[in-house]
């Protein structure tokens, strides 16, 4: 974001020294030190929209997710929103844990939400990010059992074609272009229409290989 400083015009008269020069050393905000730091100092300029709070939350979970879940939970915490709102939040908490491939955060956001916010997140999602977090950080075997589970509970037995693209695009993200290919098959062989991103995504990923 950027800051607007605004400065009067300089006044002097012959043989008075100009202040100026000092007093912007003096009145010079010292820029944040961490990611963190910077969300904190952003956070009090006012109202977040979703948006924002996706981007600052990818930029804390990759520098401090250690600090991740309490930072965030506890800013839900300390505000009056409706519970829509606390769900949508916790939502984009997921997805951002989801995308840096961290599914212990993502367990940690959902039993932190129930437990300080009361929220509880459609299982739907839930099951989706555990997808996302695993195959991003390329955990097929824990991916393999997700999808399992899914379809032990599908009425046709099969795996939805949200599932197996999510999955595409975490593999591809961790460098599992076989395992990403494996999927792509899956969607043909159960009559799915493969996802046009999902394919640009696979030959990015053959470009950079």
């Amino acid at each position: 974001f950027a800051m607007i400083r605004f400065f009067s015009k300089a006044h002097s008269s012959k043989g008075a020294p100009l202040r100026h020069a000092n007093k912007k050393l003096c009145d010079a905000t010292p820029e944040p030190a961490t990611t963190l730091q910077a969300w904190r100092s952003h956070k009090r300029t006012g109202p977040i929209s979703g948006q924002e709070l996706q981007h600052w939350a990818g930029r804390v979970i990759a520098t401090e997710p250690e600090s991740f879940v309490e930072e965030f939970i506890g800013h839900f915490a300390e505000m009056s929103l409706p519970d829509d709102v606390l769900r949508d939040g916790v939502s984009t908490l997921m997805d951002a844990a989801a995308k840096a491939g961290q599914p212990e955060i993502v367990e940690a956001v959902v039993e932190a939400a129930k437990e300080q916010l009361g929220v509880v997140v459609d299982q739907v999602r839930v099951h989706h990010s555990r997808l996302s977090a695993h195959a991003a950080c390329g955990s097929e075997r824990r991916v393999e059992e997700l999808l399992r589970q899914e379809r032990e509970q599908a009425v046709d037995g099969t795996n939805a074609v949200r599932s197996l693209a999510i999955v595409v695009r975490g593999y591809l993200k961790a460098g599992k272009t076989q395992g990403a290919i494996s999927q792509l098959q899956e969607m043909v062989r159960l009559g799915h229409k493969i996802p046009s991103r999902a394919i640009s995504e696979l030959f990015a990923a053959a470009a950079k290989a």
